[in-house]
């Protein structure tokens, strides 16, 4: 899957989930920053997948919420970025971009 077709995805699955198009689109901007379209591994190995889950941040719940151990999270958040975004949007990070809507942020403070 290339930038462009995660990108689209990444909208798309949030639409899905109940965001408007502003929260779809804070999505976007978080993965842009992010940066890992292709499986790149960051902070020296310790950061996976397209939302960037570090072994001491996010990666540990998504390996709870999946039922594996940290290590195999991290590969699937780089095999299977959808899933990663998925479960993102069903937790930290949409509840953020949900609570940022709440306190009238929009735009590039929303995604921040």
């Amino acid at each position: 899957m290339n930038r462009d077709q995660l990108l689209s995805l990444a909208y798309q699955t949030a639409r899905q989930l109940g965001f408007d198009d502003e929260g779809a689109r804070a999505l976007v901007a978080v993965l842009l920053t992010e940066g890992a379209f292709r499986g790149e591994v960051g902070d020296q190995g310790n950061s996976f997948g397209p939302l960037q889950f570090h072994k001491r941040g996010m990666l540990p719940g998504f390996a709870s919420a999946l039922g594996v151990t940290v290590d195999q999270a991290g590969r699937i958040a780089q095999n299977v970025p959808e899933l990663a975004i998925r479960w993102a949007l069903s937790a930290y990070l949409g509840g953020a971009i949900r609570r940022g809507q709440e306190q009238g942020l929009r735009g590039a403070a929303l995604a921040t």
